[in-house]
């Protein structure tokens, strides 16, 4: 989460024109993006982090490739140009939860 909140903040601060005595060039903005298994929660088996058993890894190396697929079905011209999440929205509902846990 740390990560998230740093490439969120250096990203708001090349936003907003970061340049004051730094190299132009020197930083350059992160466009985050995600690949969800959302659809396929049901499949998941609630123990799976406990499962070792090597079906369950091929299931989640082929769940991984499906969402993958659909991600670049999706996505393929954004990559390189921009995000496909709201970081800044992630960080700020990430940082709610800490703040009411």
């Amino acid at each position: 989460m740390g990560e998230l909140r740093a490439i969120e903040y250096v990203n708001r601060l090349i936003d907003g024109g970061l340049h004051y005595g730094i190299e132009p060039d020197r930083y350059e903005r992160v466009n985050m993006h995600r690949v969800v298994l959302d659809a396929f929660h049901k499949e998941l088996d609630p123990l799976g982090p406990a499962n070792t058993d090597y079906e369950f890894f091929e299931m989640l190396r082929d769940l991984g490739r499906e969402a993958a697929q659909r991600f670049l079905d999706a996505h393929f011209e954004d990559i390189g140009v921009r995000e496909t999440m709201d970081l800044a929205n992630e960080v700020r509902a990430i940082t709610e939860l800490e703040i009411y846990a």
